[in-house]
């Protein structure tokens, strides 16, 4: 049962952490749908990253630590898609 709160505050957090970067980051921004997507995506990468190389997602740190993580790592994976979205924008456009 812990795991499975872990991985849905590693998807919340996730996608909370894409929809802030996209809305900080307008020029990377994909969109509320896409922030959402790609934060999903992040937090579910980052949340268990987070995990394994700090703390025990039972504890309280492990649970704000997988909070943290899976924010940025929705952020880091928002940016990233839109930096690849741009980046092929920016080539046809030409």
């Amino acid at each position: 049962m812990v795991n499975l709160i872990s991985f849905v505050l590693s998807l919340l957090s996730g996608a909370v952490g894409g929809n802030i970067a996209g809305n900080a980051m307008k020029k990377y921004d994909l969109g509320m749908l896409g922030n959402t997507v790609a934060g999903l995506i992040g937090g579910a990468i980052g949340g268990p990253v987070t995990n394994m190389l700090m703390a025990h997602p039972e504890t309280l740190y492990g649970v704000l630590t997988n909070i943290i993580g899976s924010g940025v790592g929705g952020a880091i994976i928002m940016i990233v898609v839109g930096l690849i979205k741009n980046a092929f924008t920016n080539r046809h456009a030409h």
